[in-house]
């Protein structure tokens, strides 16, 4: 299990395609099939389903995803990755009050995941929540100062990705 969870880590990167992650799907959910409590596997699948969702835009990524992280989340409660896993798909759904739930524990095991304050930033501006939004924005920032990526991050994938370039240029 742990040698096929390798090869599927290998063949995804940051520009995966859709044939490259059907085929690291594939591969976690041999790992699976062979040991059903692999949660680290089901996390890595719940974000292949979550990248398809985002290459394809249907739905149905998102449900397995969700699927495979909520079974994720039930092997491994204090396992943070199982929790933003979940958290980013039910983001997607638009389930907004669960998904604030989700990053917010992942947050609490794992205060240094800046995907985890960026995605739950999202959810609160989404809810119409600027203030908490900003709020969530300026934690991560504190909690990593003095590291450059977490400004970018914000800037890039809270900010510019969101159509607001000027207040992206300031955490550029």
């Amino acid at each position: 299990a742990a040698q096929l969870f390798l090869e599927a880590r290998g063949t995804v990167s940051e520009t995966a395609t859709q044939v490259d992650l059907t085929h690291a799907m594939d591969l976690y959910r041999m790992a699976v099939d062979l040991d059903p409590t692999y949660a680290d596997a089901l996390v890595q699948l719940a974000d292949a389903c979550h990248r398809q969702y985002q290459l394809a835009v249907d739905p149905i990524w998102l449900d397995h995803g969700l699927s495979y992280a909520y079974r994720a989340v039930e092997l491994g409660p204090d396992l943070p990755g199982a929790h933003l896993a979940a958290g980013r798909c039910e983001l997607a759904l638009h389930a907004y009050p669960e998904a604030i739930d989700r990053l917010q524990r992942t947050i609490e095991l794992d205060p240094l995941n800046l995907d985890a304050y960026t995605s739950l930033a999202v959810a609160y501006e989404e809810l119409g929540k600027t203030d908490q939004a900003q709020e969530i924005i300026d934690r991560a920032v504190r909690t990593r100062p003095e590291d450059w990526a977490t400004y970018y991050d914000i800037g890039r994938f809270f900010y510019y990705e969101r159509h607001d370039p000027e207040r992206a240029i300031p955490y550029f």
